[in-house]
This record gives C-alpha cells, structure tokens and sequence, in this order.
C-alpha cells in the first residue's frame, strides 16, 4: 500500500508539473483592463493562425479593420487585398455578458458559429480569437502599426501552440494600411459621378501584389473601368480592346 500511494503521489506531482501548469499559460495570459478608447479604431493584421487550413490565406497580402466596440454591442469592419468586396460591410455583434472580465461576443446575424474574444496585450497589440463550443478555432494578432518588437510574435505563436492552432501566417507589413488605405475607397467618392446610375473612366495605371495575366501582354491596348448600380449592388467591368 505505501508503494502505491507513493506511485499516486508521484503521478499527481507529474500531472501537476506537465498538465495543469501548461494550462495556466493558457488561461493567465497577461491582458490588460478593458478600455474601450484603447480598443476602438484602425487595427493593421500582423499575423493569423487557425487549427484548420485556411484556402485564402495563401492570396492574402494584408488585412486590416476598423472595430468599434461598446459594452453591449459592436461593429468590425475588415478588409483585404486582393479586395473582395468594393464596400464592405461591416459584421454586427453583441456583448456576451455572463463572462467577467472579458470581451466575448456573438454575430448578430449568424448565432451559430461562436463567439468572439478579444483582450490586449500591450496598448499596440490586440488578439481577436473565434471559438465554437469551447474550442478556439483561430486567433488573429493585430497591431496598430508596422514597427514592432519580435517579442510580441513570439507571445503570438505561443498562445497559438497552447490553444493547438497548427495554421500560420505572417504578414510582413512595411506599411501601416490601416492608417493608409482606409477611407480611399468609400461609397460616396463614387455617388457624384453615379448620377445616372452609371459611370466609365479610362484606366489609366493598374497596381496588383500578384500577376495579373490580363497585363502581361507585350500588346498595345486601351483599358476603360465601367462601374454601374443597381439599389444598392455595383457592378465593375474592365474592358480591355488590344
């Protein structure tokens, strides 16, 4: 019997050393209080990790979003390259409230897939996780400008191997996208030439960060970008005549 109870104690200082120790990273990460003013505003996407493969991710340039959060609901607003959406609209959430001390919300519109964390880290750091019964299924790091310290990737990674999210990627940010690019494609730069619904410029230059096959020609050519609305859908047309 004394050997047994020893072997017991063993096995319970062992699980204690190796499980429940382990878990604690996971549970006591460092977060600071909730501050809505720190929260809210552009955010630039530095990195993102999942527990599963995520097809998109390998098109992906940059992201960033505009969040706004309130004690009882909120509104995140993101946005890619290449862009899908010419306006996108922003997803609606509400406030979870029988957490403390945590900012956890569910999607307004589709109850179904989980709910949303989100805590800081540092004033410049923000991790906005999505988690189904329990299970974190991704994280995202987000930043508020390109300067960063290696450190907070590395606090990133392993809050993703403590939650077991396998998938990564980093973006390597050399410009602050957020603070650049937001506010240059919104609805009403277009809503005085679409008097009549219609509009047609001639393009003059393309930028894209992959190859776009279309201009890759050694042809001459003219190019004009048509954009038209219907309610409240636009629709755009590259005509290309070589």
């Amino acid at each position: 019997m004394a050997i047994s109870a020893t072997f017991q104690l063993i096995l319970l200082c062992l699980l204690h050393v190796t499980g429940v120790s382990s878990l604690d990273s996971c549970l006591k990460e460092k977060r600071l209080p909730i501050e809505f003013n720190q929260i809210n505003g552009l955010w630039n996407v530095k990195a993102i990790a999942s527990r599963d493969t995520l097809k998109f991710l390998t098109e992906m340039h940059y992201s960033y979003a505009k969040i706004s959060l309130t004690e009882k609901n909120g509104t995140i607003t993101k946005f890619f390259n290449p862009i899908e959406s010419m306006f996108p609209e922003p997803e609606n959430f509400q406030r979870v409230h029988d957490e403390k001390e945590t900012l956890t919300y569910r999607r307004v519109e589709q109850k179904e897939l989980g709910l949303m964390t989100i805590f800081q880290v540092h004033p410049d750091e923000l991790i906005m996780s999505y988690q189904s019964e329990g299970i974190v299924k991704s994280s995202v790091l987000y930043v508020r400008s390109s300067a960063h310290t290696e450190s907070e990737l590395e606090d990133f990674q392993e809050w993703m191997r403590c939650k077991g999210l396998t998938y990564y990627k980093e973006f390597n940010n050399t410009v602050d996208y957020a603070q650049k690019c937001y506010g240059l494609l919104e609805e009403k730069h277009l809503a005085a030439e679409n008097k009549e619904n219609f509009t047609s410029w001639h393009l003059v230059a393309k930028s894209s960060s992959s190859m776009d096959q279309h201009y890759n020609v050694r042809i001459l050519y003219t190019a004009r970008l048509e954009i038209s609305k219907e309610e409240d859908k636009y629709t755009l047309r590259e005509i290309i005549t070589a």
